[in-house]
C-alpha cells in the first residue's frame, strides 16, 4: 500500500511534466506534446528516457527544424524530483519483477511485442551478440561495400545483388 501510494504521488508530480532527454539535456515537452508531428502518444510513451538516437534519426532531414523547436522547451535540471524513478532506460524490460514508480504504458501491440521478445530472448545471455553473430554481420557488410563500389563503377551484377 505504501508503494502504492508512492506510484500516486509520484504519478501526480509528473503529471504537470513530460521529461525526455537529448543530447544529455532533459527537456520538458509537456506543453509542445500536443503539437508534435509523430503524436502526443509517442512521446507519452518516452517519458523519462534518453532518446537522443532516435530523436536524431528520425528528425535527419528536418533537424535545423527540430533543434530550433528544442530550443524553445524549458529544461529541466538533473537534479529534479520529477526526474527520479522514470520508466526506466528500455522500452522493455526483461525482467518483469523490476518495479517502476511510473505505470507502463499497455497496448495489444506493446504486450504482442514483450512476448516476443521474451520468447526470443528468454534471459540477459541469450541477448548479447555470438561471434557467429558478429562474424555474419562483417560479411554481410562487406559484401554490401562491394557491391556499392560496383555500382559506382557500373558492375550490371553487383547493381542486381545491391540489398534494396
Amino acid at each position: 500500500q505504501q508503494q502504492q501510494q508512492q506510484q500516486q504521488q509520484h504519478t501526480a508530480s509528473t503529471a504537470t511534466t513530460l521529461p525526455l532527454r537529448i543530447d544529455g539535456v532533459w527537456y520538458d515537452i509537456q506543453h509542445y506534446a500536443d503539437k508534435h508531428k509523430g503524436g502526443r502518444w509517442l512521446l507519452d510513451y518516452a517519458r523519462g528516457r534518453d532518446v537522443t538516437a532516435i530523436f536524431h534519426a528520425i528528425h535527419m532531414h528536418g533537424e535545423r527544424t527540430a533543434l530550433a523547436t528544442l530550443s524553445t522547451l524549458p529544461t529541466l535540471d538533473e537534479r529534479d524530483e520529477r526526474l527520479q524513478s522514470t520508466q526506466g532506460t528500455h522500452v522493455m524490460a526483461v525482467d518483469a519483477t523490476v518495479e517502476r514508480m511510473l505505470p507502463t504504458i499497455d497496448s495489444p501491440l506493446r504486450r504482442d511485442l514483450q512476448a516476443m521478445v521474451q520468447r526470443q530472448f528468454p534471459t540477459i545471455e541469450s541477448m548479447k551478440a555470438t561471434p557467429q553473430h558478429w562474424a555474419r554481420t562483417a560479411v554481410a557488410a562487406i559484401l554490401c561495400a562491394n557491391c556499392w563500389m560496383g555500382w559506382y563503377q557500373g558492375d550490371p551484377l553487383a547493381i542486381g545483388l545491391l540489398p534494396f
